[in-house]
């Protein structure tokens, strides 16, 4: 199992996602799964899910936009 998979934060992560797609819809570019994420990580239920470097990228006043880069390459 990889480690990922094991990670006890990922079902309030998938949590945090499901939500988002429940509200918004499901994201058909990388602008439109960024801007999901930063919806999961900031307003959602579910936040607090978004935990670590993962989340620091979605959160306060200064997003980390180069992160987006990384959904455009299809690395996340």
């Amino acid at each position: 199992m990889s480690a990922l998979a094991s990670n006890p934060g990922l079902g309030k992560l998938r949590a945090a996602w499901n939500w988002t797609v429940s509200h918004y819809g499901q994201p058909h570019s990388a602008e439109a799964e960024f801007s999901g994420w930063w919806r999961a990580c900031s307003i959602s239920p579910y936040h607090s899910a978004c935990t670590g470097q993962f989340g620091t990228n979605f959160s306060g006043l200064n997003l980390n936009y180069s992160f987006e880069g990384a959904f455009h390459a299809g690395g996340l």
